[in-house]
């Protein structure tokens, strides 16, 4: 048989010989005509040729398997360059941090795919020889608590991590096979960044979820956002992989995003709520949900501000109600006929009153049993009583139940249902009640083409109403842009901002429009002649423009042409008309980007009314600056002030 031998080893030795079938037909023929074949004799034959191909697959087999390993030494080599190059040009000596989020500039997404490699964390991900991720996380010190190298991980043909089928590279040294210890590095797996979502999107399920609120940071005091973490566990109790989306929802204020992606297992929103109450809160992903409830406080344990084109409100504690300022129509609610009053004065039979809003010449509380009362001017039937006569004191408004926030421009009145519909009554000259028509209404009526609105705010002849999707909608006056649609002509029914999302708060001055922004970001649109917009210009803007040289804002409001942000400093920032002093940074000269209203700190809540301005800080006390012709910066005189003086009766 020694010529079956050297036949083999000349014709089919090697795996890769593309002569092999050749040279086994060959064999057969030269058998057959040399030889005459036994059955037995066949049998051999046949056993060998078997033996032959087995041998054949699995060096085909070996050789495919070497080469996913090559491969994949390849790409780590080429990544842990591209990590290195960071490090030494963009990062300063430092690596790439943990995240999929290629909108980070330093995340190892975004370092990666500006070199074209795919470092998504979804399924778009660029994938190993085994079409399963690559894995980075820095290396920190447990020490220090600073980085100090990385690992870059393939978990090999096993897919297993901590076995011998493991690739990697530490830092910048070789690219090593063998198992990897990652608790010698100070990691686990929840640590490592995948570049790709495991199996696809279809093959992750989740198998526990758990949902937390940061219950120090709801919003009393002034705090206007609470931080809500979903924790996504496998059915395994590991965390699950980075990329899996969590679905929010809420009934009470406004979600940073509907969706969010996990980051180590976890998920991350912002809740704002501009309204007291309980927000229930619901997290999914998957088939498995959780949810959080979290009670909205009003500042202070109930004390607020607002203020009027010459008059200024405080909700107390109590529940009661203090005005003082301008009193021609009844804007002051004493049941009095006195011009005017220079120190606060108790709103006659009203209590358990949570929320309060002035507008030009009438005044706005939402009871606890949620019911809204109005007095003052009612000329155009602001006070939705059903007439038109002004009211010295409370009444209730018309055929209104069930609502969790008011607001009041000029001479119209807003009202939010708890069903995220929003009603209206008063002047309509502008179509400033939303109802598709210009005729003024003694008694709500339904804004049309509205729901799921989670917020409102009026002034002037325009109205703006928040929704749950972080969208701003307008309608009424725009002949300076302050509908925010890109063009001039007002609307009877509400019209998108154009170019605006992520909003959780809105504010309305006489002809212009401010929105807050989840990032801290503030946004301006409309009327610019003084500078309200905080540009840096007195150009009028008919689609929002952001407000230079401001971030870290919680809160905003908007007094008639001017405008103010709080930031999360407790400090207040100020731009736009200042000829009253009403900016509060002892000038009277208008300012084109915001200002720090002076000797004011600590502040929890702000107010802007005609030509005059309130703080509420966090101690309780009130302060006022701006016009005080009327008495309506409460401090016992008519004296105009430009720096913050105190409302003595709120010590």
């Amino acid at each position: 048989m020694n010529f079956i031998n050297n036949y083999y080893l000349k014709h089919v030795a090697s795996p890769f010989n593309t002569e092999c079938p050749r040279g086994i037909r060959k064999l057969f023929r030269f058998l057959k005509k040399e030889f005459g074949f036994t059955l037995v004799e066949r049998l051999i034959v046949v056993a060998i040729i078997i033996i032959l191909a087995a041998v054949l697959y699995l060096r085909f087999v070996a050789y495919a398997e070497r080469t996913r390993v090559v491969r994949a030494i390849e790409d780590i080599s080429n990544m842990r360059t591209v990590v290195e190059a960071y490090a030494a040009d963009e990062g300063q000596g430092r690596y790439p941090v943990n995240s999929n989020d290629p909108s980070i500039p330093n995340s190892i997404a975004s370092v990666m795919q500006k070199h074209g490699i795919k470092w998504t964390g979804d399924e778009t991900g660029v994938a190993d020889p085994w079409e399963r991720p690559y894995y980075y996380s820095q290396l920190v010190s447990q020490e220090t608590g600073l980085p100090t190298g990385y690992i870059l991980l393939s978990a090999g043909k096993d897919g297993i991590i901590g076995t011998d089928d493991d690739i990697y590279a530490i830092g910048g040294g070789e690219v090593t096979r063998g198992k990897v210890a990652l608790s010698a590095l100070g990691l686990t797996e929840s640590d490592l960044v995948p570049s790709k979502r495991q199996g696809g999107a279809a093959s992750f399920v989740p198998g526990s979820l758990i949902l937390m609120a940061d219950k120090s940071a709801v919003p009393a005091d002034g705090k206007t956002a609470i931080t809500l973490t979903a924790e996504v566990r496998r059915a395994d109790g590991k965390l699950a992989p980075d990329g899996t989306v969590v679905n929010f929802s809420t009934n009470l204020g406004v979600l940073s995003a509907a969706a969010a992606t996990t980051v180590n297992g976890v998920a991350i929103v912002t809740l704002t709520s501009s309204q007291p109450g309980e927000a229930t809160i619901i997290a999914s992903s998957g088939e498995v949900t959780a949810s959080v409830t979290v009670t909205f406080n009003s500042p202070s344990g109930g004390l607020k501000v607002a203020g009027g084109m010459y008059h200024s409100l405080a909700l107390m504690s109590d529940g009661t109600v203090w005005a003082w300022g301008y009193n021609y129509s009844g804007e002051l609610g004493n049941g009095m006929f006195t011009r005017l009053s220079k120190f606060p004065v108790q709103v006659a039979n009203l209590t358990d009153v949570v929320a309060v809003t002035a507008g030009g010449y009438h005044s706005l509380a939402l009871k606890s049993d949620r019911t809204v009362w109005a007095w003052g001017s009612n000329i155009y039937g602001q006070l939705g009583d059903g007439t038109w006569a002004d009211r010295y004191t409370p009444v209730q408004v018309a055929d209104l139940f069930d609502v969790v926030a008011v607001a009041a421009g000029d001479h119209h009145s807003l009202a939010l249902k708890s069903d995220g519909t929003v009603w209206a009554w008063g002047d309509n000259e502008f179509g400033q009640l939303g109802d598709g028509t210009i005729t003024n209404r003694n008694t709500p009526v339904q804004v049309a083409n509205l729901t799921d609105v989670v917020a409102v705010a009026a002034s002037g002849g325009h109205s703006l109403a928040l929704k749950s999707d972080g969208t701003v909608w307008a309608w009424g006056h725009n002949y300076t842009g302050q509908l925010g649609d890109g063009t001039t002509n007002s609307h009877t029914t509400p019209v998108q901002v154009a170019n605006l999302s992520g909003v959780v708060a809105v504010a309305a001055g006489a002809n212009h429009s401010l929105a807050l922004k989840s990032d801290g970001t503030v946004w301006a649109w409309g009327d610019n002649f003084y500078g309200q917009l905080g540009d840096g210009t007195t150009n009028r803007h008919t689609t929002p423009i952001q407000v230079k040289n401001l971030s870290g804002v919680v809160a905003i409001m908007a007094g008639a042409e001017y405008s103010f942000a709080l930031k999360s400093d407790g400090i207040v920032w100020a731009w736009g008309a200042n000829y009253t002093g009403q900016l509060g940074d002892g000038t009277t000269t208008d300012r084109y980007t915001p200002v720090q209203v002076a000797n004011l700190t600590d502040v929890v809540a702000v107010a802007g009314g005609g030509y005059h301005s309130l703080a509420l800080k966090a101690d309780g006390t009130v302060w006022t600056w701006g016009y005080n012709g009327y008495g309506e910066l409460g401090d016992g005189t008519t004296t105009d002030r430009y720096t913050p003086v105190q409302v003595s009766e709120f010590q």
